[in-house]
């Protein structure tokens, strides 16, 4: 991702596609993890996801436009709520989206929020 965002070309490349891999990356978490029971590959492929998050959000060209739109927030507060009901920790407060205030404030909303004395609180 570094290497392509130093060329025109590869600037081209992320503007057209960065916004949706990160959609289907979000997609495809939130669906791994409200499973009840994760088995071993389905972990994996959730580690996976969340190392390319972390990775796009060290890098300012795709956090400021891409990291914290309503979808990808929506998402992300859904994975904090489904650590809430017991699954697995994936740790995806730790990206930019994860450490905004609203995504966070998010979780304390709805039917099936956060504890304030719970796991992810």
């Amino acid at each position: 991702m570094t290497s392509l965002a130093t060329t025109k070309r590869g600037m081209v490349i992320l503007k057209k596609f960065a916004e949706r891999c990160i959609f289907a990356i979000v997609k495809v978490m939130r669906v791994i993890t409200s499973v009840d029971s994760m088995e071993c590959e389905q972990h994996a492929i959730a580690e996976k996801c969340l190392h390319f998050l972390h990775t796009a959000s060290c890098h300012r060209h795709l956090r400021h436009p891409h990291m914290r739109t309503k979808y990808v927030t929506r998402h992300v507060v859904e994975i904090l709520k489904h650590e809430r009901d017991g699954h697995e920790d994936i740790n995806v407060e730790y990206t930019w989206t994860g450490r905004s205030v609203d995504t966070l404030l998010g979780c304390f909303i709805g039917p099936k929020s956060v504890h304030e004395q719970g796991k992810v609180a």
